[in-house]
């Protein structure tokens, strides 16, 4: 059993000898071989293309001293070298990259001279490498991390949006007091100077009903302050209705759409009270003339007042006529030159 095993190999070499033999001649086993050898040669004789780019990084910088805060650094930015296959920059993303320092500031110094190298850089780099960095150190300002307390501190939220029909007032909260962390300098000058943070704004746009809701303070990027406590607090935003002409309600109403006949009659009212004589006589019995109705009440006429000649009609200066179309206006036009004529006796226009 054992000398038939290891006959196996020896008679697959002997089948594919003569498979060579029989398809590539005599020398086929040496024709395969010289395919083979010419395939690894060329694998590692290949050129490969080789490049290095520069490019600007920033820095940052954190303190692993609790009691210290990082007001900046010099320069804020460094240039980074690198170095590898020109297919691997094809892989790079740049806005990764960054230079991470760490200061630990035992001795308390206002400024730290931290070294920058190749271990500094972070980023997915790939199979590049980082040949340089230049400047070769930062000098980092450090101060003491200090609080405030303060209840003037923030702005009022700033609206945004218009409310429909009413307008809108934002009521602060009493006694907010907020404390500020951060740089003792910079807390110094923020209350010499009575300097105020800005909060988030508040949209209004389309409401009517008063609600609360939570702002958030919005700290500078280069105020020195590294948290506030708290961070956000609830105001109350209140909505007063603005009242509309001739509606004691406060509440606008969208214009009716009135018929043809009815915006013909409104406008002829007014062509004939405009057109008729001051004489109150002679306006009571156009009136009636106009709309062939009349009331007796005590032996003597009187006449309603124009508004009444026609109900369920708006008065004339309100926006009816413009929702018409212009053909209908035009025919309006036309039935108002036409009753009003009839009102004041003249005769009318075919």
């Amino acid at each position: 059993m054992k000398t038939r095993l290891l006959s196996i190999p020896s008679l697959a070499l002997r089948r594919i000898s003569e498979f060579l033999v029989h398809r590539l001649g005599a020398d086929g086993d040496l024709k395969v071989l010289a395919l083979l050898v010419a395939l690894l040669l060329f694998m590692e004789i290949t050129p490969r293309v080789y490049k290095s780019a520069t490019y600007e990084v920033p820095v940052s910088v954190v303190s692993e001293n609790a009691l210290c805060i990082v007001t900046g650094s010099d320069p804020a930015s460094a240039s980074v070298t690198l170095y590898g296959d020109a297919n691997a920059f094809d892989e790079l993303d740049p806005k990764t990259l960054a230079i991470r320092l760490r200061s630990k500031n035992e001795d308390f110094k206002s400024r730290e001279t931290i070294a920058m190298d190749a271990s500094s850089v972070t980023g997915a780099i790939g199979r590049l490498r980082v040949t340089s960095v230049s400047p070769a150190a930062a000098v980092v300002s450090l101060d003491l991390l200090g609080n405030w307390v303060t209840t003037n501190f923030v702005y009022k939220p700033r609206l945004v949006g218009a409310p429909l029909q009413s307008t809108a007032q934002v009521i602060m909260p009493e006694n907010l007091a907020v404390t500020a962390f951060g740089s003792i300098k910079k807390l110094e000058e923020f209350s010499k100077k009575g300097i105020m943070l800005p909060t988030s704004p508040i949209d209004v746009e389309g409401k009517t009903q008063t609600f609360q809701t939570m702002v958030d303070i919005i700290i500078p990027a280069d105020s020195g302050i590294t948290a506030l406590d708290p961070s956000s607090f609830q105001v109350t935003v209140k909505f007063t209705p603005v009242k509309s002409r001739g509606n004691p309600g406060g509440t606008a109403s969208a214009p009716q759409k009135i018929s043809l006949e009815d915006a013909a009659a409104a406008a002829a009212v007014t062509a004939a009270s405009s057109a008729a004589p001051a004489d109150p006589a002679s306006d009571l019995s156009s009136g009636a003339a106009a709309t062939g109705d009349s009331t007796t009440s005590g032996g003597g006429a009187s006449a309603a007042p124009a508004t009444e000649l026609h109900p369920g009609v708006p008065a004339i200066d309100e926006p009816v006529v413009d929702l018409l179309t212009p053909e209908e206006k035009a025919a309006v036009s036309v039935a108002a030159t036409n009753l009003a004529s009839t009102a004041t006796g003249d005769a009318a226009t075919p």
